[in-house]
């Protein structure tokens, strides 16, 4: 957020419990300083006269805590109140159903002059918190990063990793299917060239996906996989830049495989941000498929057409764009 935002002035960026020191690196890194938003009052009278800028990531939700949206609002009342504004950014919406949650982020949003969600079916959710005519369908703000000519295949380029990247959450019941996983990951490894495998693990708790990627590995005893367990950015950018092919059932690695031109195979949990950009980008959605059908699966995945793919970028790139206009 703060590297797609380039601002000038000083960013202060809340936070409600401890990052990993890599993350923390990362914030400064891009301009920021961590401020403690369990401070209600002291984080409030910081944002007087400010721009409050919420935004990145499916925020709007239930499951989050009345004291931080509290918190929230104060910071809101305050940047408004001191003739600064309330901004939004590339905002994901979920369904609010519980009544704290729908009576904070209602009049959270309602400070906002417009509010700009990531995609159509934040857009249907936020219409029920604010007014209608305030909700404006942008893109992702990740697609601010869109490079045509990393989008597909360079010339010469070697691509040679087979990256599967796991999403397991018990409480989002999350999770992978072993036997389709196991047989998409070996019939990727023997149809690209000299193939190495990578664990990626966008979310490396020991309990989420590096758990996931530690089952992977100790059931493929055949292959020496290399496990990413870190939240270093650049890492995994570098990761998918060698991509030759892509597992996955995490959204954030979709849109990796996408902005680095790389196929991918979504596996199929339920997920309805999944189905959606794969129905975009006509991608493979797998829930499950016979050994014999899984080489088909990775050779039709790898037929990827790029040309399209890039127009499809560039789209999402510009409505991408909305979200930093004043």
């Amino acid at each position: 957020m703060l590297q797609n935002l380039k601002v000038d002035a000083p960013a202060l960026v809340r936070r409600w419990r401890a990052l990993p020191p890599e993350v923390e690196r990362q914030v400064r890194e891009a301009g920021g300083t961590l401020v403690d938003g369990r401070d209600l009052i002291g984080f409030a009278r910081r944002c007087w006269g400010a721009d409050l800028v919420i935004g990145g990531g499916q925020l709007v939700r239930d499951n989050q805590s009345p004291r931080s949206l509290a918190g929230l609002l104060l910071a809101a009342i305050s940047a408004r109140a001191g003739g600064g504004r309330v901004l939004t950014r590339g905002l994901g919406v979920s369904r609010v159903s519980t009544r704290p949650a729908r009576f904070f982020w209602s009049r959270i949003l309602r400070r906002a002059d417009q509010v700009r969600v990531r995609d159509r079916r934040s857009a249907d959710h936020a219409a029920r918190l604010v007014a209608k005519g305030k909700v404006l369908e942008t893109a992702d703000m990740v697609f601010l990063s869109f490079d045509p000519s990393r989008a597909g295949p360079q010339a010469g380029e070697h691509r040679d990793a087979v990256i599967v990247a796991p999403c397991v959450d018990a409480g989002e019941n999350r999770f992978l299917p072993p036997e389709l996983v196991d047989d998409l990951t070996r019939a990727a490894l023997s149809t690209v060239p000299d193939a190495r495998l990578v664990l990626a693990c966008h979310d490396p708790q020991p309990e989420m996906d590096l758990a996931a990627a530690r089952a992977i590995a100790a059931r493929l005893p055949e292959v020496q996989a290399s496990i990413l367990a870190g939240y270093d950015l650049s890492t995994l950018e570098q990761a998918y830049r060698s991509a030759a092919l892509v597992i996955t059932n995490r959204l954030h690695s979709v849109i990796f495989s996408l902005l680095n031109g790389a196929p991918v195979i979504i596996i199929d949990d339920g997920n309805p941000k999944l189905r959606a950009v794969a129905a975009t980008f006509d991608l493979p959605l797998m829930d499950n498929a016979t050994a014999a059908e899984v080489p088909g699966i990775v050779a039709g995945a790898l037929a990827v057409d790029y040309a399209a793919r890039r127009a499809l970028l560039s789209d999402l790139h510009a409505r991408a764009q909305a979200n930093v206009t004043s």
